[in-house]
């Protein structure tokens, strides 16, 4: 079977509510698989198109459709919410227990994107075990960061047409969108048509990566808020309040700041030792932030 498409939402890019929820819960890939609408072959642009055009308000340069509002709504919420989060910690003691488990859960949330998400089920540089993958996922899920799927699709498609108008991470459209800027817009058709052309039977293949993607929200609801929220709460007595915005909010943005230098910072600054017109480079501080990326 060859696999031509992307899912709807729970890719990053699409963050909200619409790609993650399309699914039906069939378990066969195929039931899996959402067909893309083909592009539309480009027509002939009149003037009076054009002046119409150029009267659209845009902001940034962007048509109001081309964003992706839930996308911008859900960064504005869990943003402002680790704002409020650190003055919270400032006024407010935090046990000490919290402080350590939210370095750990942060740490393996971080491993399970890097470890899981890219290397394992990305790359394919290893293979592993039912229960390593279930861990990994689970621990992936936690960054807020889509779907093992939806990441692994995105990031293939990054790689096989980097810094082009295909690569839905295009680092040539600048810093801000190679970092976080590509989740706040809908995909060009570009990177649709180009995607449409790789193959994921592999992913979906794979009931871990399949039920993980179409449980994405009630897994990110659980594993990224309710868990790290509650342990605290009940096993040492920490301010519900408090486990929630540190252990949650806080944590939640920090993991995926780190993660997404990968995509920015790596890609302006650091050491080129093989070849000193790409773009990509090797940036000691980022190999640190995403533990090894």
């Amino acid at each position: 079977m060859e696999l031509i498409q992307a899912s709807k939402v729970d890719d990053p890019d699409n963050l909200s509510t619409g790609s993650h929820s399309d699914q039906s819960s069939s378990g066969s890939s195929a039931d899996f698989v959402v067909e893309l609408a083909e592009p539309v072959a480009p027509e002939a642009v009149t003037a009076e198109e054009l002046i119409a055009d150029k009267k659209q308000l845009t902001i940034f340069g962007y048509r109001l459709a081309q964003i992706k509002w839930t996308n911008i709504l859900w960064l504005i919420v869990i943003h402002a919410l680790t704002l409020y989060a650190y003055c919270h910690a400032l006024v407010n003691p935090v046990k000490t227990w919290t402080l350590v488990f939210v370095s750990v859960i942060g740490l393996l949330s971080g491993f399970g994107m890097s470890v899981g998400a890219h290397r394992l089920w990305t790359h394919r540089s290893f293979k592993a075990r039912l229960p390593l993958k279930i861990f990994l996922a689970l621990f992936q899920t936690m960054t807020v960061n889509g779907s093992v799927f939806s990441y692994a699709r995105d990031h293939r498609t990054h790689h096989k047409w980097s810094e082009t108008e295909a690569d839905p991470k295009n680092p040539s459209r600048g810093f801000f969108f190679a970092h976080i800027g590509w989740w706040m817009l809908k995909k060009r058709p570009e990177v649709i048509k180009n995607g449409q052309k790789l193959a994921f039977d592999d992913l979906l293949d794979d009931w871990v990566v399949r039920y993980q993607h179409k449980l994405y929200y009630p897994l990110v609801v659980l594993f990224g808020f309710a868990v790290p929220t509650l342990i605290p709460y009940y096993c040492w007595s920490e301010s519900l309040l408090t486990a929630f915005l540190v252990c949650g909010c806080l944590r939640t943005v920090v993991v995926l700041h780190h993660l997404f230098t990968v995509n920015s910072v790596s890609h302006f600054w650091g050491d080129r030792p093989y070849n000193n017109e790409m773009r990509p480079t090797e940036n000691r501080l980022v190999v640190y932030l995403s533990m090894g990326e």
